[in-house]
């Protein structure tokens, strides 16, 4: 789930849910929901977490596409 891949890079990072949010210009709400998997980003906001969290769009996929593949 995208949502499990944001929480463990941004724990990793250091980073609140707070800086996070502020980085990509959503509510600290938003991005605790993405995390609980309760929403899905658009490609554009996926775009903007990726690049506040220092990876890319297909490492914030990769687990998730891992995952039902495998």
């Amino acid at each position: 789930m995208i949502g499990t891949t944001i929480n463990r890079l941004r724990v990793s990072s250091g980073l609140s849910t707070k800086q996070v949010a502020e980085a990509v210009g959503v509510s600290q709400q938003f991005i605790y929901q993405l995390e609980k998997g309760e929403k899905r980003p658009s490609i554009a906001t996926a775009k903007r977490i990726a690049a506040a969290l220092n990876c890319t769009v297909d490492d914030l996929l990769g687990e998730q596409e891992q995952n039902s593949t495998g």
